[in-house]
């Protein structure tokens, strides 16, 4: 009964419901494996819902988080120009109401949107609470007001993952010179990997212009992790090259 009135209600809110508590996707990824709490003001207006999905392993009842779904959680419609005071008393109420309605599980997990910012209904119940921090940046600021707004050591932060970020393209690394002490290592010994992004092939191109010999092209390892290759420099030793596929 509660989920045929949550669809309709629903239905009323295609633009306002978050993608993941809309019914058709908990249908879709819950395979009906899933119920609703429901929660009405004294006009039967349905003011506060709480989607769950239910499982057995071994045997045990769960209610935790279904597969692609990274929250679920509650969803309240505050009444219109609510102050903040009244509505610490309207979320107290609803999620009250939407806890008492939780069917009785051996283990319960959900994960909120970063919106609910109260659960002291659920302290109170027994419930442990794992609080993540969750920064919103509006795309409406420009890069230069949103930079002004930063802490100090923030932005200190970023430049220095900048520089990094800079150093990570082209090649990378050192030569060194010492008669007697290395020797080359065309056939043996550690194969040192040089940074060759974005292209390993952009660097092979002027290998043998420089008087190097490929010994092995360019080869996928795999989507994920990119491409490598071999060469021997002037001096005869083996160095290998790698590159991430951009956006990795």
């Amino acid at each position: 009964m509660n989920k045929e009135e949550y669809r309709r209600w629903a239905n009323d809110r295609i633009t306002d419901l978050p993608l993941f508590l809309q019914p058709w996707l908990l249908d879709s990824v819950c395979l009906q494996e899933w119920d609703i709490a429901l929660h009405r003001n004294k006009e039967n207006k349905i003011i506060g819902v709480l989607p769950f999905f239910t499982f057995r392993k071994n045997g045990l009842k769960i209610i935790g988080m279904p597969y692609l779904i990274p929250y679920m959680g509650i969803y309240l419609d505050y009444p219109a120009n609510q102050k903040r005071t009244s509505a610490y008393e309207f979320e107290k109420e609803v999620l009250t109401g939407l806890i008492a309605q939780i069917p009785s599980s051996v283990f319960l997990q959900q994960k909120f949107y970063p919106e609910c910012t109260y659960g002291l209904p659920f302290f109170w119940k027994q419930y442990r609470l794992d609080w993540r921090y969750t920064y919103h940046l509006s795309l409406q600021q420009s890069e230069e007001s949103i930079w002004e707004n930063m802490e100090g050591s923030a932005r200190t932060q970023l430049d220095v993952y900048k520089r990094q970020d800079s150093m990570m393209t082209g090649v990378g690394g050192a030569l060194s010179h010492s008669p007697g002490f290395y020797s080359p290592s065309a056939t043996e010994g550690t194969l040192v990997y040089l940074n060759a992004n974005p292209d390993v092939q952009i660097v092979l191109d002027r290998i043998e212009a420089a008087g190097g010999k490929i010994a092995v092209p360019k080869t996928e390892i795999s989507p994920e992790h990119g491409y490598m290759a071999v060469f021997i420099d002037t001096e005869g030793n083996r160095v290998a090259l790698h590159s991430v596929p951009p956006g990795m």
